[in-house]
């Protein structure tokens, strides 16, 4: 059987840093602080500080497409951005990229009046309705 091997662009690596840096750094400590708690819920509500690093991160922003905003780019890409995160902390991860797999549809119809729609992934607002609303269970 021979191995596949192939190169990444500039770009794919640059992107193979900063989620090996996410990696790295807070999905380390991840399951540790999840599994302090009893309560499913309070598990999900444990990992909220990852999500925002994410989103501070344009991991949210990495899976819409350019054409409406976002940073979005090839399959390619994509599976460098989870490979590493991955790797490291399942669990944390699926909130994120569920995420963009919810954002799939409008993605795929791709229509402009969408954009109002993305706006708070694209700009940071996720964030401040993030700590109001979201991860409440």
């Amino acid at each position: 059987m021979m191995p596949i091997v192939f190169h990444l662009s500039p770009v794919e690596e640059g992107i193979r840093n900063a989620a090996a840096g996410l990696a790295a750094g807070p999905l380390q400590a991840a399951k540790k602080i999840y599994m302090q708690y009893q309560q499913h819920t309070e598990r999900f509500q444990s990992t909220r500080p990852i999500y925002h690093q994410a989103v501070a991160g344009v991991l949210i922003k990495s899976q819409i497409p350019p054409h409406l905003g976002g940073a979005g780019g090839s399959l390619i890409k994509a599976t460098v951005l989870v490979e590493d995160m991955y790797r490291v902390e399942p669990a944390s991860l699926l909130t994120v990229f569920s995420t963009g797999l919810g954002l799939k549809p409008v993605n795929l119809i791709a229509k402009p009046e969408h954009k109002e729609f993305l706006a708070p992934f694209l700009s940071g607002k996720l964030l401040r309705i993030i700590s109001r609303i979201a991860l409440q269970v």
